[in-house]
C-alpha cells in the first residue's frame, strides 16, 4: 500500500529541490514552516501560488506531448515541460493547442481557490516522467514577467 501523504512530501521536496536548480532562487516545501493552508512549494517574495502533484498516470497524453511542443494549450491551460519555462516565458513560443486533461483542470482549481491575490500555478509529474508546468491562460502575462525576473 502506497502512503499518499509521504508520497505528496517526497514530491514536494523534489519540486522544491528541481525549482531552486532551476531558477537560482531558494524554493522550499511550506508544511515544514507554514502549516496548512499555503502553496505546496514557495519563493519568498515570489507570487506564485504553487501546488505540487504527484500522480502514477493521467497525465500520459500532456507527458508526451510537452516532449515534442514547446508550449502547448489544453483548454484554457498552458503547459510545458517545467524545464521549458525560462524559454516559453519570453512568450517567443507560439502555443500548440491540445485536448483538455480534466485531471489537470483540477489541480487548477484547488490552485485557483488557495492562491488568493497570488498567480496559481501546478508542478505535476507522472511516474517515470518530467515535471509540468500548468497556468491558466488568464494568468500567462503575469506569470511571464514574474518567470523572466529569475533570468534578468
Amino acid at each position: 500500500m502506497i502512503d499518499s501523504r509521504a508520497k505528496g512530501a517526497r514530491a514536494e521536496r523534489a519540486a522544491a529541490e528541481y525549482l531552486s536548480a532551476l531558477t537560482h532562487q531558494v524554493w522550499y516545501r511550506t508544511a515544514q514552516r507554514c502549516g496548512t493552508d499555503t502553496a505546496d512549494v514557495r519563493c519568498d517574495g515570489i507570487p506564485i501560488h504553487l501546488e505540487v502533484k504527484h500522480y502514477a498516470s493521467g497525465l500520459s497524453y500532456w507527458a508526451r506531448r510537452s516532449e515534442g511542443q514547446r508550449l502547448s494549450l489544453g483548454g484554457d491551460l498552458f503547459f510545458c515541460r517545467a524545464d521549458h519555462l525560462p524559454q516559453v516565458c519570453r512568450q517567443q513560443d507560439e502555443h500548440h493547442l491540445a485536448p483538455r486533461s480534466m485531471l489537470a483542470e483540477g489541480f487548477m482549481r484547488q490552485a485557483v481557490r488557495d492562491c488568493g491575490e497570488a498567480i496559481p500555478m501546478v508542478l505535476a509529474k507522472q511516474n517515470n516522467s518530467h515535471w509540468i508546468a500548468i497556468w491558466r491562460h488568464v494568468d500567462d502575462d503575469r506569470l511571464s514577467f514574474v518567470w523572466r525576473s529569475f533570468y534578468a
